[in-house]
């Protein structure tokens, strides 16, 4: 009989007004759990991003060699971006230790995974590139118009929220109004000064 692996769970609740905090970090939990118990593991800690950024979180867990592998119910909950996962599969794999996803059973250490990751952010990057570029032929003819009724206390924060997106359509967006491609309209930029 093979020794039974480590495992943490790693729960994120993103929307908490939709089912409550607890319900769905019930429903992730168990989600884990069964997973776990299935495949050989044992659960000896569950980890949440509540009070401290995921990446410091998952970097910890991962450094600390106290798991053997890490379990979200979702792949998105250890990061929404691709580049974003590739690197904690990359750092994972460096130090033994796996990352799973509860619904597929997927290894995202894998090798297999880590080209899925590395082909889909180039079509990311090739995508938001297309989309900007789209953006601009538009907007020399006149005909993007995005209207504003932020606080500037949001329109301060444009430049690092862009940033911390890096990438896709949203980020894309942001950024053609930032470049100044896409802009207030006269009446409402008075408002904000």
């Amino acid at each position: 009989m093979t020794e039974k692996k480590r495992a943490a769970i790693y729960c994120k609740v993103r929307n908490a007004s939709e089912w409550g905090a607890d319900k769905s970090m019930a429903v992730q939990v168990a989600r884990c759990t069964k997973w776990a118990e299935a495949n050989n593991a044992f659960v000896v800690d569950t980890l949440t991003d509540s009070e401290r950024p995921a990446d410091e979180v998952l970097m910890e867990a991962i450094a600390s060699g106290n798991y053997d592998l890490l379990v979200a119910a979702k792949e998105e909950t250890y990061g929404r971006r691709e580049s974003q996962l590739l690197q904690l599969a990359w750092f994972a794999e460096d130090r033994g230790v796996h990352l799973y996803e509860a619904n597929s059973g997927t290894d995202l250490t894998s090798a297999d995974n880590q080209h899925r990751l590395r082909v889909m952010g180039e079509l990311v990057k090739t995508e938001a590139a297309r989309t900007r570029t789209e953006i601009a032929e538009l907007a020399e003819h006149g005909l993007v118009r995005v209207e504003l009724d932020l606080p500037m206390a949001l329109l301060e924060q444009l430049p690092d929220t862009v940033r911390q997106l890096d990438g896709g359509p949203v980020a894309d967006v942001l950024r053609a109004v930032l470049d100044g491609m896409v802009t207030l309209d006269e009446t409402d930029a008075s408002l904000l000064h």
